[in-house]
């Protein structure tokens, strides 16, 4: 599932670049496509983790204002940014800072939840973030001493 994601992820930035030349409301579109194809795997996902009804019952509580909390600002404003970087940068500049998402995460777990930073975690941010920038930094090598027609094409 992992490798499912990954791939389909980076595939979407290729595609959204690709949307965002064609359809007139850029950040409406691509932003309603991905939410609603989320919606459709995140509903088939569930339904095969657990199929009774008390899953389905939403109550005003915490479960509730994280669902509308991811919905609008983890959804909604983060793909109309990446749409606009996308447009204004390319496809490659966004998943630059998703290794970013790796240090947040660690920090605020350990100021939020009082968890460790430890020495495995300081680890896997860093070999992330290498492996994460070389992968970028080589692939825009390449693109720079690609012949302009070979780009083009």
């Amino acid at each position: 599932m992992l490798i499912g994601s990954c791939f389909s992820y980076s595939l979407w930035y290729i595609l959204q670049a690709k949307l965002l030349k064609v359809f007139p409301f850029k950040y409406h579109h691509t932003t309603m496509i991905t939410c609603f194809l989320a919606s459709i795997q995140s509903a088939v996902i569930g339904l095969c983790m657990d199929r009774s009804s008390a899953a389905g019952k939403l109550e005003w509580n915490l479960q509730l204002l994280t669902i509308i909390y991811s919905g609008s600002l983890a959804s909604a404003a983060t793909f109309c940014l990446i749409s606009w970087a996308v447009v204004r940068r390319g496809p490659s500049y966004p998943p630059m800072f998703n290794p970013l998402t790796l240090i947040f995460v660690a920090v605020l777990e350990a100021l939020i939840l009082g968890a460790e930073i430890t020495v495995g975690t300081l680890l896997g941010m860093v070999l992330m973030i290498i492996i994460g920038l070389y992968s970028l930094l080589r692939k825009t090598n390449e693109m720079t001493n690609m012949p302009k027609s070979s780009i083009e094409a």
